[in-house]
């Protein structure tokens, strides 16, 4: 043996491209979220970090501004759930801690946006980031589930249903 680390057994684990995706992606909505990083202030009539003091009602949203909130975290929430299914966590939690990752960032992100004051935090964002990080890994289980339901009751599976589940399996599994 070379080195005392030899020793001790190591638990496999799958290797996967979808963790440093995740941490990718995440610099991506950090770096869209904070963008320009010129003009930091502190703020002087609100506190700047937390939830209660977003506001909900801002002039400026647009149709595009809530469907990019939705589906920006949509990719985030699907891959750290990947993330976490291939290292053998329970999809249940999977979907769980991608979903506090998701708002984690989104509360972080939205707060510091308090310090440029070319940004406008706001809680719907917040809320709308959260949804779109929940539906990431809900799409991947609906996906998946007509055609593990088909298998575990032991049904001929349709072709467009284990396409779908094959399709998903391989995403999960491939590196």
């Amino acid at each position: 043996w070379s080195s005392p680390s030899d020793l001790i057994p190591m638990r496999t684990r799958h290797r996967s491209s979808a963790a440093p995706l995740a941490l990718s992606y995440a610099a991506l909505i950090v770096y869209a979220s904070l963008s320009p990083f010129t003009g930091w202030r502190l703020p002087t009539e609100l506190p700047w970090f937390g939830f209660g003091h977003l506001p909900w009602n801002p002039w400026w949203w647009t149709p595009f501004d809530l469907v990019a909130n939705l589906l920006g975290y949509m990719p985030l929430g699907a891959l750290v759930f990947f993330a976490l299914v291939r290292s053998e966590r329970h999809v249940g939690w999977s979907a769980l801690w991608a979903a506090l990752a998701g708002t984690l960032l989104s509360l972080s992100l939205e707060s510091l946006q308090n310090l440029l004051p070319q940004r406008v935090p706001s809680s719907l964002d917040l809320a709308l980031n959260t949804a779109g990080t929940l539906l990431g890994p809900l799409v991947l289980v609906l996906f998946a589930a007509p055609a593990r339901a088909e298998q575990e009751l032991g049904l001929q599976p349709s072709a467009a249903t284990v396409g779908k589940y094959e399709k998903l399996e391989f995403a999960i599994r491939c590196p």
